[in-house]
């Protein structure tokens, strides 16, 4: 499927992406409103996780009550512009959550069904930890 995003400088500092019939202010002289390029690229990422999450947690048949992604990114080095790597944190919460079964659903979303995901694993590392209900659960202990 074919996507298309235009890029508009509208005079002085202010910038807007048009995607979709809807307009992004990217840069302006009102910091208040903008989101920085490494913003976006952060959000693409989440989003792209979160829905293949959502779509492999109905196939999986696991319930959980919310969940969010927290995302950063490492740089090559301070003050470079060039990422390294992006660690997620999916937190999630709810009641008789099959532990194994969501690992393997987590990794087959990011590792193997986010477009935005896998394109970015081409030039970075990405790593994740899993929380639930407000526990950290190491994968080691499920699988050895």
């Amino acid at each position: 499927m074919l996507k298309n995003a235009t890029v508009k400088w509208q005079g002085g500092q202010r910038i807007e992406a048009i995607i979709d019939k809807r307009i992004i202010v990217l840069s302006s002289s009102n910091q208040n409103e903008t989101m920085s390029p490494e913003s976006i690229l952060l959000i693409s990422l989440g989003s792209s996780c979160a829905l293949e999450i959502i779509s492999q947690l109905k196939i999986s048949k696991i319930e959980v009550d919310s969940f969010e992604l927290n995302i950063q990114a490492t740089r090559e080095k301070l003050n470079s512009n060039i990422f390294k790597g992006f660690n997620i944190d999916f937190v999630c919460s709810g009641k008789s959550i099959n532990i194994p079964k969501l690992i393997v659903s987590i990794e087959n979303a990011i590792f193997e069904n986010s477009g935005i995901a896998i394109m970015f694993s081409k030039f970075a590392t990405l790593n994740y930890k899993l929380f639930v209900n407000g526990v950290t659960i190491n994968k080691e202990d499920y699988f050895k």
